[in-house]
This record gives structure tokens, sequence and C-alpha cells, in this order.
């Protein structure tokens, strides 16, 4: 498929948008009353996500998977990962606590997967928590992640690194369709995009977005609870900023550890063109597919 990938990314991400925006239709109550709640939610994301991309891909023709990464990250990137997975969790917790503080708006896990995570609580077995773990942890992640730090990244690529790491947080951020939260799926996005690039794997953004998932449903809101007492906000405040400067130290130490071991061995870098090979960045963000995007966004935020 030759089209131009400013035109066929955004077309694929609006797809995708069109599907989740119809899947909020579906009513989560009478799914809890099937006999497989997991599975009917397992469906919905791969309907929304897998499906519509692996169409893409295969329009694209042979040999494009080469471009997505999809390879497991060396032993030497494990501490980059470990790192990147803390960092996600303290600029989430960061970004949220002056979202929050400007919006007003209640901390907690998504409405939808609340009911799950309810549904999965009121069982002494620990076979529903493995399971909310897998459906609203693990599987949104890889989904999530062959889309945005896979596809949109290579995609995205032609206009430049640059471009393509923040066009796969913007679009990423938008997917969730929540104005107030945009700043932190924002800014997780380009962690995620960066761990993409360093760890030359999409397979290490997968298990950051894991990391982050997991806590998020089972540990943020009980830790929230805690800390927005008057007394407490404070020191949660300096503590998560000073965290938040450490571990970006030490995420920007791995990265350069990382990439010497790239320069000594002479690996492959053909996917950073030089300018004058770019498609200009301006195209990208004038293209009317994802002024399309943009505009369905705003219609369902505002």
């Amino acid at each position: 498929m030759k089209i131009k990938p400013t035109i066929a990314a955004p077309a694929l991400v609006f797809i995708i948008y069109s599907a989740l925006l119809l899947s909020r239709a579906i009513n989560l109550d009478t799914m809890l009353n099937g006999t497989d709640p997991y599975l009917a939610a397992v469906v919905v994301q791969l309907l929304i996500f897998i499906l519509p991309t692996l169409f893409f891909c295969t329009l694209r023709g042979g040999g494009y998977a080469g471009k997505l990464r999809l390879r497991p990250f060396a032993p030497r990137a494990i501490p980059f990962v470990i790192v990147a997975s803390v960092l996600l969790i303290l600029v989430s917790c960061a970004t949220k606590l002056a979202v929050f503080s400007l919006f007003g708006k209640t901390l907690g896990v998504d409405e939808g997967v609340g009911i799950y995570r309810n549904y999965a609580m009121g069982d002494n077995s620990p076979g529903p928590m493995l399971y909310l773990a897998l459906v609203f942890a693990l599987i949104p992640a890889i989904t999530e992640e062959f889309t945005f730090r896979g596809v949109i990244l290579a995609e995205y690529e032609s206009c430049g690194v640059g471009a393509a790491v923040f066009f796969s947080a913007f679009y990423f951020a938008m997917l969730h369709f929540d104005i107030a939260l945009f700043p932190v799926y924002f800014a997780g996005g380009l962690i995620l995009a960066l761990s993409a690039y360093v760890t030359r794997s999409v397979l290490a953004p997968v298990v950051i977005h894991t990391a982050n998932n997991l806590f998020a449903l089972f540990l943020e809101e009980y830790i929230w609870r805690s800390i927005l007492q008057p007394r407490n906000v404070v020191i949660f405040t300096f503590l998560t900023v000073l965290l938040l400067l450490i571990f970006m130290t030490f995420l920007f130490g791995e990265a350069g550890r990382l990439y010497k071991i790239y320069g000594k061995a002479g690996a492959d870098s053909s996917y950073a063109l030089p300018p004058e090979e770019r498609t200009g960045a301006l195209e990208a963000f004038v293209s009317p597919l994802f002024m399309m995007c943009f505009v369905l966004y705003i219609i369902i935020v505002v």
C-alpha cells in the first residue's frame, strides 16, 4: 500500500477511535451477567485494536513487520526497563496531582474497570484477580503498544524520530477521551515511545505499560485515599518530585549507557532519517485525517 504515512496512520487511529466510542455503548453490567465477562472484555479489546492494526499491516505489504520492533529487548536493557517503569508511575502520580488540583476530579480507577474489579474482589479465590490483571493490565498494554509504539512510531518516522515520538504520544493521549487526564497520558506516551527506541523493542513499552496498569488497578486508589489528606499533600508532593528527578537521572544514565553500546557495535540506525529525506512535520499536522481525529476528540470531551 503506497498511501503516505501522514494519511495512513491517522486513518488507522480514526478507525480505532470510532470503534472505541462504539464499544462504550456496551452495557458492562449486562456483560457481567454473562458466563465469562473477562472473555467479552478481551474480545472487545482485540476488535478495537488488533483487528484494524493487523489489517493495516497486511495492506502495508511484506517486510512491514520488520519496522515494528517486534523483538525481545536484550538483557542489558532490563535496568532501563525497571527504571522507566518506576518513572512512568512517578510521572503519572505527579501529573495527576497537578491535574486534579486544577480540575478537582476524583481519583480512582476507570468506572468500567471498577465494575470488574469489584466483581473480582467479591470472590475469595485468586482466579478472578489474575483474570483482572490479565484483562485490564497485560492485554491492554499489548494491544495499545502494538498500535501506538509499533505501527504509529514506524509510520511517523518518515517525519523524523521526534515527530514519531510526539504523534505516538499525542494519539495515545487522545485515545482516552478525557481532557483532564490528557497531560497524564501524553507524558506517559512520551516515556513509552522513548523506551521503544532506547531498547529497540516494542516489548519494553509493553512491560512498562503493564507495570503502570497494575499499579493503577490495585494500588493507586488506596494510595490517593491516604495521601489526599491536607497534612499529607505537601510531603507527598515533595517526595514525588524528588524521586522523579532521581529516576529521570537514572533513566538518562541508562539510555546513555545503551546508546554507547549501540555505537560501539555499529547498530543499525536507518530509522533516523536525515533531515533532507524526511516528510515535513507540518504536513502531518495539516493532514485532513489528523484533523478529523483531533476534531472527534474535541467533540467528545467538550
